[in-house]
């Protein structure tokens, strides 16, 4: 049921295209299988958060989330069967270069993600301010092995 996920905010598929992840934000991220069409939420302990998500990257049995509400990227390492989450590594956090980071791509195992959206670069009327008022982009780089 569509309803389930609330507000979703980054999608991955795995190695083989056999699963779809989905982060719903508040909730946390689902597995859905592409043929059975099943989905179940995945189990993670409770020191692991997987909430906050904007961008989720498949990674070597793994997800790259960029969690811009809690200001940081991490790997979430899931089990062979993509069910459970089982560690989570943080890769960068509280960087002074963030201003609700998002979006990013995997090359070379490396991750490269924008650490300074453009969210904030509306003006009242919701229109994006002046050329001169908006800030450099800064792209970084996260080696993941």
């Amino acid at each position: 049921k569509a309803d389930e996920f609330i507000i979703p905010n980054g999608i991955a598929i795995d190695d083989i295209e056999k699963n779809i992840f989905l982060a719903a934000t508040g909730i946390g991220i689902y597995r859905i299988n592409l043929q059975t069409k099943e989905y179940k939420l995945i189990s993670n302990p409770s020191e692991i958060t997987a909430t906050g998500i904007d961008g989720m990257y498949f990674y070597k049995d793994s997800l790259i989330c960029i969690q811009n509400s809690l200001n940081r990227v991490v790997r979430i390492h899931l089990n062979k069967t993509g069910e459970t989450a089982i560690k989570l590594e943080i890769i960068e956090k509280e960087n002074p270069n963030f201003i609700l980071p998002t979006t990013g791509t995997i090359v070379d195992d490396c991750f490269y993600f924008i650490a300074n959206s453009q969210i904030y670069s509306m003006g009242q009327d919701r229109k994006l301010l002046p050329v001169e008022q908006l800030k450099d982009i800064i792209i970084l780089k996260a080696k993941l092995n």
